[in-house]
């Protein structure tokens, strides 16, 4: 009994962070018409968090877990990459990287496709049938 309760002492914080925060999806949903609580497996061994939200016209962007808006939902697929800070990101046929610190693209928004090779830990972008990397992380 005394090893179930010490495991549950250890284990109720971890359980009790990564539960979305019902208050901030229903404030979103407000501002959002869909909104999505999606948990990437960052550098570190560490999870990263974050909501995935689409507007009206169906362009997804990145809030953080307090709801602030981090990438604007102004792209057809937004989805995380890597370093607990890149983000893929794409937009009428050209992909790039977003870094979520810098505000700014790592990747330019200029390839027809941008992958993160997790094992190599670089960026494969393709451009008119030529395939070149990014080593940003």
């Amino acid at each position: 009994m005394k090893k179930i309760l010490i495991m549950m002492m250890l284990l109720l914080p971890l359980v009790a962070f990564a539960q979305e925060d019902k208050a901030v999806t229903k404030m979103l949903e407000k501002r959002y018409s869909c909104v999505r609580f999606e948990r990437s497996y960052g550098d570190k061994d560490k999870f990263s968090y974050y909501y995935r939200v689409d507007n009206a016209s169906y362009k997804s962007g990145i809030c953080d877990i307090n709801g602030n808006e981090i990438i604007p939902p102004k792209y057809t697929h937004c989805f995380y990459a890597a370093g607990e800070r890149y983000f893929c990101v794409s937009l009428n046929d050209k992909a790039g990287v977003y870094d979520i610190v810098s505000g700014d693209y790592v990747v330019p928004m200029k390839y027809e496709s941008c992958y993160y090779m997790s094992e190599e830990r670089f960026f494969k972008v393709e451009l008119n049938d030529k395939k070149g990397v990014y080593d940003i992380v």
